[in-house]
């Protein structure tokens, strides 16, 4: 989510291809008090695009 800040896409995203393969991601929405679940199509193809990063794949 801290991504939406990065509005001079300085950050670049490394996506562990086994994160995004279940239906749902859960995180803390740039707050540790609160957490979110989505739907990892969501992320992938919804808020990425909106915040103009593209994510890298690798396996660990």
């Amino acid at each position: 989510m801290g991504l939406m800040n990065d509005i001079e896409n300085q950050v670049q995203l490394l996506i562990d291809k086994e994160v995004v393969e279940p239906e749902f991601f859960a995180c803390h929405p740039c707050i540790n008090t609160s957490s979110i679940k989505l739907r990892c199509k969501d992320i992938l193809q919804v808020f990425l695009p909106d915040v103009h990063h593209e994510p890298i794949y690798v396996e660990l």
